[in-house]
């Protein structure tokens, strides 16, 4: 069972590394009742893992104007080449409607967990966990640290805990050695499980990430300009958005295929959580209506020099991709077989809290330093 719960832990710790939403998330509204009510809790996952995202899903976005700019959860209704339509189930309108732009890919953040096209639902998760919540955000806020890194930090403590306590049993004497010898777990297992993991996230992370979008505008004759529009043959400013969910700084690597726009940069740094908007001049071709260009994105997790991943990725994006794979793979093994070692790591039965037991001495091991 602690193992369980370490790895658990381990999995949303990761996730919240790499900006890859995976576990539990809750609705606070009553905009998708009946299906789900104000604090009903839901399973969520990278829309990515659940094969996209299709008319009829339940997505969570990050809203540009409704629900105060938040994360929001509704339903898809329509697709658009501008992005997703969106409504929560008990509104008698969409989201567009009430002026929000059409959801394009890269701000849906999750998909939740549809079985028989039924979503999951888990009642009153989100009262249990508001409250621990608020526990956390009680600890955090003295320290300037928030609910997330709280919870990280509590969760990383613990399966440090529990590995030294581990540890440092090997070197005490098992009567029951013989008896017990197939007590506790692989170490290799282990090791290979958390770089499967990391490896996954990273990919998920770079690959929700990255895409073509789309700016659209309309070419109008100069006479209309003032309505909107940019005057046909000339030259206009827009701008894109770029995101980094995760705390692992990313490099942005863009392109325009589109004859009549030109970047303003090719390469972006994003910090962690972080968001920088980039210019992007459109020349309106001399025939008026509407039209679009398009910019092809490719974000990579910044753990290779920028101008590496741009060289890789100008040769193949999934070259860039494998790159950043086989280094995080490298530095997860290192650590994971100096924390674990390859052998088998064993349990020791004589102790029922392993975790408490382990964390009480970490936190003694802090105060003799």
């Amino acid at each position: 069972m602690s193992l369980l719960v370490l790895t658990s832990g381990f999995v949303l710790v990761v996730g919240q590394v790499f900006g890859v939403p995976l576990g539990l998330a809750f609705v606070e509204t009553g905009s998708m009742s009946p299906t789900m009510e104000p604090g009903d809790g839901f399973v969520a996952l990278p829309p990515a893992l659940l094969g996209g995202v299709d008319e009829g899903d339940v997505v969570t976005f990050d809203a540009q104007n409704i629900e105060n700019g938040r994360l929001t959860t509704h339903r898809v209704v329509d697709e658009t080449p501008e992005g997703y339509i969106t409504r929560g189930d008990a509104n008698p309108f969409t989201d567009q409607q009430s002026n929000e732009p059409p959801v394009p890919r890269d701000r849906v953040v999750a998909e939740a967990v549809q079985v028989g096209g039924t979503v999951v639902v888990i009642p009153n998760l989100g009262d249990a966990v508001s409250a621990v919540r608020g526990a956390f955000a009680a600890v955090g806020d003295p320290f300037g640290l928030s609910v997330n890194q709280v919870v990280a930090f509590v969760l990383v403590a613990l399966l440090a805990a529990y590995l030294l306590d581990e540890s440092g049993a090997a070197g005490e004497k098992r009567t029951d050695r013989s008896t017990r010898r197939a007590d506790g777990f692989s170490g290799l297992l282990f090791v290979v499980g958390a770089v499967a993991l990391v490896v996954m996230m990273a990919t998920l992370s770079m690959t929700a990430a990255s895409g073509a979008m789309a700016v659209p505008y309309d070419s109008v004759d100069p006479g209309a300009a003032g309505q909107g529009g940019i005057p046909a043959g000339t030259t206009a400013n827009a701008s894109i958005e770029l995101r980094n969910g995760g705390v692992v700084p990313m490099t942005a690597v863009l392109d325009s295929p589109s004859q009549n726009a030109a970047l303003a940069t090719e390469r972006v740094s994003l910090g962690p959580r972080g968001n920088r908007s980039v210019n992007l001049s459109i020349t309106a071709p001399p025939s008026t209506g509407s039209y679009e260009v398009t910019v092809e994105r490719r974000q990579y997790l910044a753990v290779l020099p920028a101008g590496v991943l741009a060289e890789l990725s100008a040769v193949n994006h999934w070259l860039a991709v494998l790159a950043v794979d086989l280094l995080l793979a490298l530095v997860v093994s290192l650590v994971g077989v100096r924390l674990v070692g390859l052998g088998r790591v064993r349990l020791r039965p004589t102790r029922s809290l392993p975790l408490e037991v382990g964390f009480v001495r970490w936190l003694r091991s802090l105060y003799r330093s």
